[in-house]
This record gives structure tokens, sequence and C-alpha cells, in this order.
């Protein structure tokens, strides 16, 4: 799970969110933090998810240890090749595939094909497909190798977030099942 506050501080909802790491621990969950890593470790959160005008990647390991999970988002060919240079990056989200409601200033400009070389080119390193994406984009793990597909607008409808959970995990589970 990845907690995102674009239009709030962190900080204003620390002791909720500490709360709430609690809980998902609880329940073998691990909380990525977007953006802060100043807060990860003073939450317990797993690791953190940065931006290209974030921290700097190696910056983050050396504040929160080897033992949490860094994650970096690439737009480009130039940001996978320091995704790659860097030793500090446990995953790398790649998008966005289609223009997306939480960041709509993001434009796509890789095609599947690019998609499909870029993260080849990542290989070990686990490759995530981002950015207006739904339920309906499983297909996309065959197509170009991702590990997987993240998903935030499509889990909701109107202003419930969550509405859509069963029919994503249902998805998920018949597309798991054709792979077997």
């Amino acid at each position: 799970m990845q907690v995102r506050a674009k239009s709030e501080s962190i900080s204003s909802f620390f002791k909720d969110l500490k709360t709430a790491i609690e809980f998902a621990h609880s329940h073998d969950c691990k909380v990525i933090i977007n953006d802060y890593v100043e807060h990860v470790n003073d939450l317990n959160a797993d690791g953190v998810h940065l931006g290209v005008n974030d921290c700097n990647p190696d910056k983050a390991r050396q504040i929160l240890g080897p033992r949490k999970i860094i994650g970096l988002t690439v737009h480009s060919w130039e940001e996978a090749e320091k995704a790659k240079q860097s030793d500090a990056c446990n995953y790398v989200g790649i998008g966005p595939v289609r223009r997306s409601q939480t960041k709509k200033q993001l434009w796509p400009k890789l095609s599947m094909e690019n998609f499909k070389e870029i993260i080849s080119f990542l290989y070990p390193i686990p490759a995530f497909l981002i950015g207006g994406l739904s339920s309906k984009d499983f297909n996309l793990l065959r197509l170009t190798g991702a590990h997987g597909i993240c998903i935030c607008s499509a889990m909701h409808s109107g202003k419930i977030f969550g509405t859509a959970l069963n029919l994503l995990l249902e998805k998920r589970n018949s597309y798991n099942d054709t792979l077997c």
C-alpha cells in the first residue's frame, strides 16, 4: 500500500497514519510513503516511493538504511538509466501508460515497445506500470514483462475510495488463474 498525500502535509495526520501502518502490518501489508523520506523511520513505514524531482534514491538509502524499500518513478530512458546506475532502488514504476486523474500534468510519452525495452533493461529491478490503469489492464503484464500494475483512480467511484477493490481483486485472480 502506498500513502500519497499531495494536498496536505503528512505531519497533519501523522498519529492517524502511524496507527494505520500498525494495522496494515498486523495484516502482513507493507506500507510505502510517497515522497516523505524524513518520516519513513518515525512512522515505521516499510519504505518510500520517490519521483524524479524528490530526494535522490542514493541519498534516501543513506537516510533509511539497507532494510527499507525504495521505489522510484521513471518517465523516460534517461531516467531509467539513472535508476539502473543507482543501487538504491528496490523497484521502479514506469509511466504514465495513459493520462491519469491523480497526475493530470503528465502525458504518456512511451510506447508499449518502449515499456517492454525499459523493463528488460532494468532487470533484475522489478518494474511496475503506472498511470491511468484499471482492472482491465492486467494483460499489459504479458505484453511488457512488467512485474505488476499500479492502480489508484480506478479504485474508487465518485468520492468513495476502495469501492472497486473487489472487482480489482477478482480481475487479478482471474488473470493469475490463466497463468497456471
